[in-house]
């Protein structure tokens, strides 16, 4: 890979994980400070460095995916983490509340720290879940995991599969359509950029 595509992988790994971070409460508020006092930069980051030190991965699955998988598991570890369970912040509460709900300080930090190309960037990333959703029948079993995994945050098979009410055998045959679709998907993006 070239440095320019690292530095772009890195970025929308942050994006994501900025999202991931938004969507939760931390120490009891939204907007409140992360574990460890960790950023979205650092969680994308720590799985870039993961990969790079010889994680276990799908080669077959793409490289931002995978990134984004781990970045999905620290930040469920994260509000799982005995300091978000037991420790609050009523100060930040308090100020993001008098800032008129401006967002979190990762929010903020962001929003005046991204140039104009990273919020497209976010946007168009957006944009593009959203087209593969629609793309999808409305009611097929592919929607309902996408739809788990992404709206309703199932990260597991356990919650996918409880979230979507499938069993195991049509979870796995709906997982099978749902990869070739996103593979020729992703091939006819290419070949319309070409």
């Amino acid at each position: 890979m070239k440095d320019a595509e690292i530095l772009d992988l890195l970025d929308r790994a942050t994006a994501y994980a900025s999202n991931l971070i938004r969507g939760r409460s931390w120490r009891g508020a939204h907007g409140g400070v992360l574990p460890d006092g960790n950023s979205a930069q650092d969680l994308a980051q720590t799985a870039f460095e993961k990969i790079l030190c010889g994680a276990k991965w799908d080669e077959e699955k793409d490289l931002k995916m995978v990134l984004c998988g781990i970045i999905q598991g620290a930040v469920k570890n994260m509000v799982e983490s005995w300091e978000n369970r037991r420790f609050s912040n009523p100060e930040d509460e308090a100020q993001s509340q008098d800032d008129d709900e401006a967002g979190s300080v990762i929010d903020r930090f962001a929003s005046t720290d991204s140039a104009p190309d990273r919020k497209a960037s976010e946007r168009e990333d957006e944009d593009l879940l959203l087209e593969i959703i629609e793309s999808l029948k409305d009611g097929s079993e592919e929607r309902k995991i996408v739809e788990a995994i992404v709206f309703s945050g199932a990260r597991k098979r356990g919650e996918v599969l409880d979230d979507s009410g499938m069993n195991e055998k049509e979870y796995e045959a709906a997982k099978k359509r749902l990869r070739r679709f996103l593979e020729n998907y992703r091939q006819e993006r290419a070949t319309a950029h070409q």
